[in-house]
């Protein structure tokens, strides 16, 4: 990018008429999609940086964890099993422990389907893969990355003897197949020849099915679960899940922006006993709409407040009726000073400890700055324990504050 800024700036310096002949004409279509290449490269790099903080952060003691990503939409984590010989009990122990850490943490289930997870024992060819299957290699589920692999190595692992069934449920064994990328440094190859050789390499193993339980179960439940008006649900369910807040225990919360609803059907389901939704916009999620009659200190459910959130703070009586609040939600469409402008008129209405999760939009070049601006502006007025965190359900120009208010 530094270097056709470069090129661009010595032309308009001393070429201004090339320049000028240059956007005019079709060739700077090609420039238009060099810039576009670079921007998505860009966000892959963002999306890959999130994903490996978290990685470090909860894998602890299980070593050997690798995230490739393929593209900016299907993220693909890789285990290399190390810590004995290749497929005996002590690996697969560990791998499935840490598997059952990543579901009981919620923060791949935040996201359920866009997830992948492959363990790899062995890195070898296709006419390696002979050794690991016999006559008996039955009840087989074969899982490949990109799908493509499946078609292209299943055939012949048919031929050396495993039988595949489509369905999880009638499953003994996972077989997980991925193709080697170029200057790959996971696991050995199998063979001294393989460098000698044209043949591609992949990375497999044939693990029992009973190791990768956790995994599948949780996107089965997924399955089995309504699904969310929107996607911004996943955003509120993995703050929640970060932070450790327990919205079940609260009787009273109030959403801002709450339009299409994603974040008071998660208050909802957790057990909030009364979701205070503010937005002009519609609610498409069973909600009552709140009138000058509503007994909304007896109200239980989502009350949805069809006006912005300055007319409902002018409303002295409704509020004082509302109040105090357990907690304070808002994932508003708007800039950083509005939205830091509601969540200080609103803050005196908080319970002291009241957690708050509030999304923050913002252009690419100002991330760095607002982040520490934003923390720093919920400091000043109160809160605690303020933290920015970019969610894997973020948007890529917007970021999340999590924090608490101060005790009186």
């Amino acid at each position: 990018l530094f270097v056709c800024l470069f090129v661009i700036i010595q032309v308009a310096f001393f070429h201004p008429n090339t320049l000028y002949a240059f956007i005019h004409s079709t060739s700077s279509i090609t420039f238009y999609i060099v810039m576009g290449v670079l921007l998505c490269i860009r966000v892959v790099k963002d999306h890959q940086q999130r994903l490996q903080e978290w990685i470090e952060c909860c894998s602890g003691g299980y070593k050997g964890v690798r995230v490739v990503f393929k593209d900016a939409r299907k993220e693909v984590m890789i285990v290399e099993l190390t810590g004995g010989e290749e497929g005996d009990h002590t690996q697969l122990s560990l791998f499935h422990g840490f598997v059952q850490k990543l579901c009981d943490d919620e923060v791949i289930s935040v996201l359920p389907n866009l997830f992948r997870l492959f363990p790899i024992t062995h890195r070898m060819t296709l006419s390696q893969m002979e050794t690991l299957f016999n006559k008996d290699s039955c009840g087989m589920r074969l899982q490949g990355f990109p799908r493509s692999c499946e078609g292209e190595v299943g055939p012949l692992l048919v031929e050396y003897g495993a039988k595949f069934t489509p369905r999880y449920e009638d499953c003994t064994k996972i077989v997980s197949v991925v193709p080697v990328p170029k200057r790959c440094v996971l696991l050995k190859s199998s063979s001294s020849d393989a460098k000698s050789t044209d043949e591609r390499e992949y990375f497999i193993s044939v693990v029992d099915r009973v190791v990768l339980e956790p995994f599948f179960k949780m996107h089965l439940d997924q399955e089995s679960k309504e699904k969310p008006v929107c996607r911004a649900y996943y955003k509120l369910k993995e703050a929640a899940s970060r932070a450790h807040v327990d919205f079940s225990r609260m009787s009273c919360v109030i959403d801002v922006g709450a339009s299409p609803g994603g974040w008071s059907q998660y208050l909802h389901e957790c057990g909030v006993e009364k979701v205070i939704a503010v937005d002009p916009g519609n609610l498409t999620i069973q909600h009552h709409i709140w009138t000058s009659d509503t007994d909304v200190q007896n109200f239980s459910g989502v009350l949805h407040f069809p006006i912005v959130v300055e007319k409902l703070l002018e409303d002295a009586s409704t509020m004082s009726k509302l109040a105090p609040f357990e907690g304070y939600v808002c994932d508003m469409n708007s800039l950083m000073d509005k939205t830091v402008d509601a969540l200080k008129e609103i803050s005196s209405f908080l319970k002291p400890n009241s957690p708050i999760v509030v999304t923050i939009k913002f252009s690419p070049k100002e991330k760095v700055a607002l982040m520490k601006d934003a923390v720093q502006q919920l400091r000043d007025i109160g809160f605690l324990d303020v933290v920015a965190v970019h969610l894997f359900a973020n948007k890529n120009q917007e970021f999340t504050l999590i924090g608490k208010k101060g005790g009186d």
